[in-house]
C-alpha cells in the first residue's frame, strides 16, 4: 500500500506538468490564430499568459518577436530574438529566429549588423534559403550589387524554385550591365510566376533587355550598339559568366527581329509566337557554347532553358508568358485558348524539373 502511494506522489507531479505543458501549447497555438487575423496585440496577450505558466518557453518566445516584427515594433523583436538565441544557442528551429532579427535590424538602418545575424544564421542553417535571399535584399539596399547577386545565387542553389531570387538577381544583373544573365533570371521568374504586377514589370524589362541595343536607323538599315563591358579583350581566357559570344548573337537575333520578313511572321504568330522565335535561337547560341563555360548562370540557367527547348516546351512557355501580361495580344491568347494541354504539359515539366544535373 505504501509503495503505491508512493508511485502515485511521484507521478502527481509528472501529470501536472505535462498538463501546464498543453496548456502553454494551447495558449501559443490561440496567439498564431491571432496573428494570422492581424489581432497582434490580442496574440501578444495570450503569448505572455503562456510565459506565465512556463517563463522563456521558447515557441512564444519566437512567436512574440514575428508578432512584434509584423507591428512594426522592430526593437522590440531585435530584443527578443536576442534573448532567444542567448536561451537556446543550440536549437534545431533557430533560423527563423536570424530571418525575423535580421530583418527588424535592416528595417531600423542597421544593415552591417543585419548582413551580420543574417551571415551567423547562415552558418547553423546553410540549407534554408530565406537566409541568404534575406542578406541579399538588405546588401541590394546598399547597393552591394555583386554581394547580393552572390547571396541570391547561393538562395537558389537551395531553392530553384524561389520567385524573387531569381527575380531580384535579375535586376541586380541589369543594373550591373550583365545583360545575358539579367536576362536568364528573368525567363525563370516567369517560369514560376507568369501573372502578377511582378511579371508584367519583369516582362517589361525583359523585352528591353532583348532589343535596347537594336535600332532601325533607315528602311534598310539597322544600327547595333555593342556594350563593351560584355565583350571580352582576350577571347583565350575565360572567366566565369563571360557571355559577350553571346551578346553578339543576341543582337543579331534582334536585327532580325527587326526585318520586314520576321515582322510578317511575328504578326502571324502574335507577340508570344514571335518571341518564341527570339527564344529558340538565343537557348541554342547557349547551348552551343555551354560546354565552354563556368559560372553560375552557365551552370544553372542554360541547362535548364536547353532542356526546355528540347522537350519542346518553348513555345508554350513563351505563349503563356504574354498571354498573361499582354491583354491586347489576341493572337497568343487565342493560341493559348487553343492549346490548353501544352501549357499543362509546360507547367508540369516546369513544377518536376531535376535540378541535380
Amino acid at each position: 500500500m505504501r509503495f503505491t502511494i508512493l508511485f502515485l506522489l511521484l507521478c502527481f507531479p509528472i501529470l501536472e506538468l505535462a498538463a501546464q505543458k498543453e496548456e502553454v501549447l494551447s495558449l501559443v497555438r490561440e496567439g498564431i490564430s491571432l496573428h494570422d487575423q492581424g489581432k497582434y496585440d490580442e496574440a501578444l496577450v495570450k503569448y505572455e499568459e503562456a510565459l506565465k505558466l512556463e517563463e522563456n518557453d521558447y515557441t512564444a518566445l519566437s512567436e512574440i518577436a514575428i508578432t512584434q516584427f509584423m507591428k512594426g515594433d522592430y526593437e522590440g523583436a531585435i530584443a527578443t530574438c536576442q534573448k532567444v538565441l542567448r536561451l537556446y544557442p543550440e536549437k534545431k528551429t533557430l533560423a527563423n529566429v536570424y530571418v525575423t532579427y535580421g530583418s527588424a535590424l535592416d528595417l531600423l538602418g542597421r544593415p552591417d549588423e543585419a548582413i551580420k545575424a543574417y551571415s551567423q544564421g547562415m552558418e547553423k542553417f546553410p540549407d534554408v534559403y530565406l537566409l541568404p535571399f534575406n542578406k541579399g535584399i538588405t546588401e541590394f539596399r546598399q547597393k552591394e550589387f555583386e554581394a547580393c547577386m552572390e547571396s541570391f545565387e547561393r538562395a537558389i542553389t537551395i531553392n530553384p524554385d524561389h520567385a524573387s531570387s531569381h527575380r531580384t538577381l535579375a535586376i541586380a544583373a541589369a543594373i550591373r550591365d550583365m545583360r545575358i544573365p539579367a536576362i536568364l533570371a528573368s525567363l525563370r521568374f516567369l517560369a514560376l510566376e507568369p501573372q502578377s504586377t511582378r511579371s508584367a514589370e519583369s516582362l517589361e524589362m525583359l523585352m528591353d533587355l532583348m532589343g535596347g541595343n537594336v535600332k532601325k536607323s533607315g528602311r534598310k538599315e539597322i544600327t547595333i550598339s555593342l556594350n563593351t563591358m560584355t565583350v571580352s579583350s582576350d577571347s583565350t581566357v575565360k572567366v566565369p559568366n563571360d557571355f559577350s559570344s553571346v551578346e553578339i548573337g543576341m543582337y543579331l537575333i534582334e536585327a532580325l527581329d527587326q526585318t520586314k520578313e520576321f515582322k510578317k511572321i511575328g504578326k502571324k504568330l502574335g507577340e508570344g509566337g514571335r518571341f518564341s522565335r527570339k527564344l529558340e535561337m538565343l537557348i541554342s547560341f547557349l547551348d552551343e557554347q555551354q560546354k565552354d563555360n563556368t559560372g553560375f548562370f552557365w551552370e544553372h540557367y542554360v541547362p535548364y532553358l536547353a532542356d526546355m527547348k528540347k522537350a519542346g516546351h518553348a513555345e508554350a512557355y513563351s505563349m503563356m508568358i504574354f498571354s498573361s501580361n499582354n491583354a491586347s495580344d489576341k493572337k497568343t491568347k487565342k493560341w493559348v485558348e487553343k492549346n490548353p494541354l501544352a501549357i499543362s504539359k509546360f507547367l508540369h515539366w516546369n513544377k518536376t524539373y531535376s535540378w541535380s544535373h
